[in-house]
């Protein structure tokens, strides 16, 4: 084989590794559409606790976020905390670049799993306190 034909092999071998390696990259879905930027914030900073971790450290992590941010959002309902946690985590996955593309597919896989789990079993978050009572308007003279 001539040098030109090896070199022409080569590149080609390397470009479609790089192609098929970018095919298979983690697809995450986006935030709910009616996010509201707040929750997304606070939703973002928790999850982004949690790490790549696996095993009975990331069912622990992912309890403790999920209860605190049930606790600290009281108006999102389960699957829209789902929505919003699955997004940020995922994310955060695609964004290490120190992880293979098959452990980050491990990794979500896990993790949507335990939150799942999480919150199946998370209590109802308490019902939010009730608006003060508006003072009474002093008669018109």
């Amino acid at each position: 084989m001539t040098t030109t034909r090896r070199w022409t092999s080569t590149a080609g071998a390397l470009a479609a590794l790089t192609l098929a390696a970018g095919a298979f990259a983690l697809d995450c879905p986006a935030p709910p559409v009616q996010a509201n930027k707040d929750w997304e914030t606070q939703v973002r900073a928790e999850v982004g606790k949690i790490g790549p971790v696996s095993g009975a450290q990331l069912e622990t992590r992912v309890r403790s976020v999920t209860r605190d941010l049930m606790i600290r959002l009281p108006g999102a309902d389960r699957v829209y905390l789902e929505q919003m946690m699955f997004a940020a985590y995922c994310s955060a996955l695609r964004a290490d670049r120190t992880l293979a593309e098959s452990a980050k597919a491990r990794l979500i896989l896990e993790y949507r799993r335990e939150l799942r789990a999480s919150l199946a079993s998370a209590p109802a978050a308490p019902p939010a306190p009730p608006a003060p009572p508006t003072p009474p308007t002093p008669p018109r003279r």
